[in-house]
């Protein structure tokens, strides 16, 4: 029977199941932690919120963060690798003329609360708004020309392009990588004692069949790399 202490609430932002790459990432890791016998109650919240309730303790983990993402809240912990690798592509529509050798002349959105692609945004000087919304929210963005480009996880493009074939043909992606981030487990420290239960289900997952993961399984770290 398992006990009180070894359920855990796993945060998602909210929407997470309209964009299939994401609902493989939090589905992959909830069913890694539930196979070493932790129930895992699923909880949505918008992006803004998610991983500040998980710092004051109102829930339990994130399924997957950035590790420049996680630094920024005092009171959680990361598994000791990387669940996952992502790329970040820029992503615009055909019939808007975009010069990606003169990129900083155009406007473009990501969404809230990434370190890592903000650092690399900052670096580089580009024009950029950060969005409290999900990816399928951020595409709407483009759609509507609000926005010049949009920069997201190349796994989340193609479920997207997948959603919609229309889509598919109508935009364009970078061929280059605007910048590559390992994506850790992420846990309040309340929870510390059950990293060690968890990450080994992480790691048996990540040696084991990811067929039902289509959109991601490239991208998981089946290697076990430490970064």
């Amino acid at each position: 029977m398992v006990s009180k202490a070894e359920s855990i609430s796993l945060v998602a932002t909210t929407g997470y199941k309209d964009v299939e790459a994401y609902k493989e990432a939090v589905e992959f890791v909830a069913d890694s932690i539930q196979s070493v016998g932790i129930t895992v109650k699923l909880i949505e919240l918008p992006r803004k919120r998610n991983a500040a309730e998980v710092n004051n303790g109102t829930f339990d983990a994130l399924p997957i963060r950035g590790l420049e993402d996680a630094q920024e809240f005092p009171n959680v912990i990361t598994s000791s690798i990387p669940v996952a690798f992502t790329n970040f592509r820029m992503m615009w529509l055909k019939d808007k003329t975009v010069n990606g050798s003169e990129i900083h002349k155009y406007s473009g959105a990501i969404v809230l609360n990434n370190a890592t692609l903000q650092a690399r945004v900052k670096k580089v000087g580009l024009k950029v708004t950060e969005v409290n919304v999900g990816y399928a929210e951020l595409l709407k963005l483009l759609n509507s020309k609000r926005v010049d480009y949009v920069i997201m996880p190349e796994e989340i493009i193609e479920s997207l392009k997948a959603a919609s074939p229309k889509l598919a043909e109508g935009v364009q992606v970078s061929e280059s990588i605007f910048v590559r981030t390992p994506l850790y487990f992420t846990m309040h420290k309340k929870h510390k004692d059950l990293m060690v239960k968890i990450e080994e289900g992480l790691r048996k997952s990540l040696k084991g069949d990811l067929s039902k993961y289509p959109f991601i399984r490239h991208s998981l770290n089946v290697k076990l790399e430490k970064e």
